[in-house]
């Protein structure tokens, strides 16, 4: 037998909680990854970061809200490092165009970029979420975990 406590009341009980069980808006699971793998590019397309996380959601009525922070370096002049988050194939939101962008020749330790996004998935099949990055110049350096780490956090959130 578990223990809830939910507001002023405990109850105790035995087994999982079904999401019809559950009013809107609590979550119901959570996963979360961390890579410290380093990763660069000098390419203005999007690529991906390693920074990629699954859930599956249990009912289509459901949202998954997204947050990562993301540890990255931009290596050159007249360049800033570029994000954004991706379900599937398609772009959710660019959520940093101008990362470390200073106008100098030297290497800015940009730190950690933030982000918080929620998502209508509108489906029961896994999802997959993950964070790509780019040069805002071809040719200059941006890189990702250069010493640090990154980490991507999905909850799903009854509908």
């Amino acid at each position: 037998m578990g223990t809830s406590i939910k507001g002023n009341d405990t109850s105790t009980f035995g087994g999982a909680i079904a999401a019809n069980n559950v009013g809107a808006g609590n979550i119901l699971q959570v996963v979360s990854t961390t890579t410290t793998a380093y990763n660069n590019t000098t390419g203005t397309t999007y690529i991906d970061s390693g920074l990629t996380l699954s859930i599956t959601p249990s009912s289509s009525s459901n949202k998954i809200l997204v947050f990562a922070n993301v540890n990255g370096t931009r290596k050159a002049n007249n360049t800033a490092l570029r994000l954004q988050l991706v379900r599937g194939a398609t772009v959710l939101t660019i959520f940093d165009t101008i990362i470390g962008y200073t106008n100098t020749t030297t290497t800015n330790s940009v730190g950690t970029s933030g982000l918080s996004y929620l998502d209508s998935p509108a489906t029961t099949s896994s999802t997959t979420y993950k964070i790509q990055f780019s040069s805002s110049s071809s040719g200059n350096v941006v890189e990702l975990n250069a010493g640090a780490s990154s980490t991507i956090t999905l909850m799903e959130v009854a509908g």
